[in-house]
């Protein structure tokens, strides 16, 4: 259970670091659109938070009752919501 959630974590961060990569693309790239750039790092935002809710749900303890499982139900409900504000700000950037 636990390196399966440890792939899940490292594949959440390395989406978020290319996230924050992008934030620096119009230092290698002269003639970017600011507009596309920020669609990039908000897209990519979106998906680190659906990745995040994937890899919670499938390592979800089997124990009803428990401690960890209780946490693992805020992190899903906190990750709802870092994806209902990622997906806003994307639709918000296309507009």
């Amino acid at each position: 259970m636990y390196r399966e959630l440890i792939k899940y974590i490292i594949l959440y961060c390395i989406i978020c670091g290319i996230s924050i990569g992008i934030c620096y693309l119009n230092y290698i790239m002269e003639d970017i659109n600011y507009t596309l750039q920020f669609f990039l790092m908000n897209f990519f935002q979106f998906i680190s938070w659906i990745i995040l809710i994937i890899g919670v749900v499938k390592t979800l303890p089997k124990y009803k009752l428990s401690n960890k499982r209780v946490w693992f139900y805020y992190t899903i409900m906190m990750s709802i919501v870092g994806v209902i504000k990622s997906f806003a700000e994307l639709i918000n950037t296309l507009i």
